[in-house]
């Protein structure tokens, strides 16, 4: 997935029209396709969690780190104690996996999920990063087993994660990152975090219609939901809790795919069941 960047001007014959000369830069997303079918929901956060594990290892090969050394909160989402960087604060890597068909695993910096510039540090992590996956063509995710990866290259306009358009929908839940308080309820209480997460990610405000939820442990809540913009927005989108490892990623909803969790159980405040059948099957115009 790379992109180039104008350095200047190429030599040209006099009189002719000067050719902007470009060179590769590390690119924005690093995405790789896996062999096999589409994934289930659980596997795609699991593959999420995998290929973090993967990627903190090879970086602390590429910086010669022992195993009790840290690592910059860049990579790992930890500060130097050990502690997990402050909610809210999102300067460090996002792992996913896109269901597919085709599967692929992705690694988002957070300028790119934020829409905004990277940072000069920012920068320097991602050549970094760019080393340690030299080389890396397979993903060992314990129980599920060995993936090999094959590079992709440069997405499409199209595409379900990186593409732009005004429609997008859940492909994992979406986990708040706090609980509701006594007495909310539940889907205004989602639309609330999900309209607030997309702000926070330099979003245009969305239209929001969960299309089914459930009550967990503690009072937490899971949702699925469809997003419409005022006008097109580029991707990744990924929201919530749980966004860096995998959870809260939305798909372009142009691109025909079953919403993952459809059968997401839902217990207490979920869309009516035939208005979320409704919902899944809506033309996207």
């Amino acid at each position: 997935m790379e992109r180039s960047e104008t350095i200047g001007h190429a030599p040209t014959a006099k009189g002719a029209t000067p050719l902007p000369a470009t060179i590769a830069t590390p690119p924005a997303v690093h995405g790789f396709i896996l062999d096999g079918p589409a994934l289930a929901p659980a596997l795609c956060l699991r593959l999420a969690g995998a290929l973090r594990r993967a990627v903190m290892a090879r970086v602390r090969d590429t910086l010669g780190l022992g195993p009790q050394d840290g690592l910059p909160a860049f990579f790992c989402g930890h500060q130097s104690d050990g502690a997990p960087v402050r909610p809210g604060h999102h300067d460090h890597l996002f792992f996913l996996a896109d269901p597919g068909p085709p599967a692929r695993v992705l690694i988002v910096p957070p300028s790119h999920a934020e829409h905004r510039p990277p940072s000069p540090e920012e920068c320097g992590h991602r050549e970094t990063l760019v080393k340690a996956l030299a080389g890396m063509t397979h993903l060992i995710a314990g129980a599920d087993g060995v993936f090999t990866l094959h590079t992709q290259d440069r997405p499409s306009p199209a595409d379900p994660v990186l593409g732009s358009g005004l429609y997008w929908r859940s492909a994992t839940a979406f986990h708040p990152p706090r609980h509701p308080k006594r007495g909310d309820d539940p889907q205004a209480f989602l639309t609330a975090l999900i309209a607030k997460e997309c702000l926070a990610r330099a979003l245009p405000l969305p239209a929001i219609k969960i299309i089914s939820l459930r009550r967990g442990a503690r009072d937490g809540l899971a949702a699925l939901a469809h997003l419409t913009f005022p006008k097109p927005v580029s991707g990744p989108i990924l929201l919530g809790r749980d966004a860096h490892r995998g959870g809260g990623v939305f798909l372009l909803g142009a691109v025909r795919r079953p919403l993952a969790e459809e059968g997401l159980p839902s217990r207490e405040g979920s869309a009516d069941s035939n208005d979320s059948r409704s919902a899944r099957n809506e033309p996207i115009i």
